[in-house]
């Protein structure tokens, strides 16, 4: 499960919108980077793929949506492998 681009294998796709040029100096290795706009079509055609396991996310960890001050105080400080995902219903 690679989630960084040392981790990523060869010939692999490194998929990334935390910072642009994030990629691999391995030739190897390709990278893109893509900016996120709402689009509803698009977000559910996201579900599918994820759904039938064509896709991952690597999901740290999820919280309780009161403690949303604490989980991004927390994210600010770096370090997280994964998505931190805010529970909105239980």
């Amino acid at each position: 499960m690679p989630q960084t681009k040392e981790e990523t294998k060869a010939g692999g796709t490194l998929v990334t919108i935390a910072a642009q040029r994030e990629g691999t100096q391995d030739p190897a290795v390709r990278d893109a980077f893509f900016i996120v706009e709402a689009n509803r079509a698009q977000l559910a055609e996201i579900a599918r793929l994820i759904d039938d396991g064509r896709i991952r996310v690597f999901l740290q960890e999820a919280f309780p949506l009161a403690q949303a001050r604490q989980v991004y105080a927390r994210a600010q400080g770096g370090g997280n492998r994964g998505k931190v995902v805010l529970r909105v219903v239980s």
